[in-house]
């Protein structure tokens, strides 16, 4: 599910905390959708929501944990990525 998370998802998730769901018996985070970089949204285009599902709520807690290192990891690459942009003159 990291890997998922990792390539369809904005960090942090939406809220602060995982909410249960009741009905389904299952904890869920929700990520706003990551588009490419290359993606120009139209004026009235919003991105999609993405809602994952836990059966447990350890589950979710570590999730949480290593996604602060992949939003670490993935800060430290756009940075290096960033001052590797050829500059043109």
């Amino acid at each position: 599910m990291l890997d998922y998370i990792e390539a369809n998802c904005v960090l942090p998730p939406l809220e602060n905390k995982p909410s249960y769901n009741e009905e389904s018996g299952l904890w869920e985070l929700y990520f706003e959708e990551l588009l490419p970089s290359w993606y120009v949204r139209g004026e009235n285009e919003h991105p999609d929501l993405i809602t994952l599902n836990f059966e447990t709520w350890d589950q979710v807690q570590n999730t949480l944990l290593q996604l602060e290192q992949i939003k670490h990891e993935r800060d430290a690459y756009e940075a290096t990525e960033k001052d590797q942009e050829p500059i043109l003159s």
